[in-house]
């Protein structure tokens, strides 16, 4: 069991021997899977976060989308050493989905808009189109399969 989270559970995923935890109080815990504890805590959203996803550039970025409408890239990888090194704001409502397809990063909105980004070697994102209205509602959830993306 894992105790720390301040609020609710909302995303979790495995990379690189590390379980990251996201959180409606604001924060993204990174535990080791070797002790079962805590080695470091993210802190910069300003609202629930609802969604990460994992790119293996250059050792590990973590992308969170939050309810504050941003994606952070979070450089990671070792205790302690969690850096913020990036703050995109592309959606107009909350960030609720994020999926990782081999070089690009796709972003799913509570506005129903999707986002496509490039991952550049340093773990940044450049921007490469919106759709505004990919979707009626909220985008819950995304995969891809070769080269398509599925919302």
């Amino acid at each position: 069991i894992f105790v720390g989270h301040k609020a609710t559970v909302t995303a979790v995923i495995v990379a690189n021997g590390w379980l990251y935890s996201a959180s409606a109080d604001k924060t993204i815990r990174m535990w080791c899977l070797t002790d079962l504890k805590c080695k470091d805590i993210l802190k910069g959203h300003n609202g629930p976060i609802n969604c990460l996803a994992f790119s293996n550039f250059e050792g590990g970025f973590l992308y969170s989308g939050s309810d504050d409408c941003t994606i952070k890239v979070w450089k990671v990888g070792r205790a302690k050493s969690s850096l913020c090194v990036e703050t995109k704001r592309e959606h107009k409502k909350p960030v609720t989905s994020l999926r990782v397809c081999g070089v690009y990063l796709a972003s799913g909105s509570e506005d129903g808009s999707i986002c496509l980004w490039s991952i550049e070697p340093n773990g940044r994102l450049q921007a490469l189109e919106k759709i505004p209205e990919a979707h009626e509602g909220a985008i819950r959830c995304m995969t891809s399969w070769k080269s398509m993306l599925f919302s």
